[in-house]
């Protein structure tokens, strides 16, 4: 059986795309495999302080994808950390 539990997953493949912004702040998540995960080449912004991850000692906080065209689907191209579309530092996850 296939798990995954997320927070936060912008469409990769959608007919219509568009800029997405996310701020996930003071959260408390228990059991997770990634926190959010955008979409960086279509400018997608993760903003995510104050988290707290129970029982998920290796999610994802903060994946990032490479957005495609409908019918085809998106490539993970692995975690962000403090950068233009990943806004969130190791400090602000416990």
């Amino acid at each position: 059986m296939s798990r995954c539990l997320l927070v936060h997953r912008a469409c990769g493949n959608c007919s219509s795309s568009y800029q997405r912004n996310v701020k996930i702040d003071d959260a408390i998540l228990d059991d997770i495999d990634m926190v959010a995960g955008i979409d960086g080449n279509w400018g997608d912004i993760a903003t995510i302080t104050r988290v707290t991850l129970i029982n998920s000692s290796s999610a994802t906080v903060c994946g990032r994808y490479k957005g495609v065209p409908k019918g085809s689907e998106p490539s993970y191209l692995g975690e962000g950390w403090n950068d233009s579309n990943c806004k969130v530092k190791e400090c602000d996850i416990t």
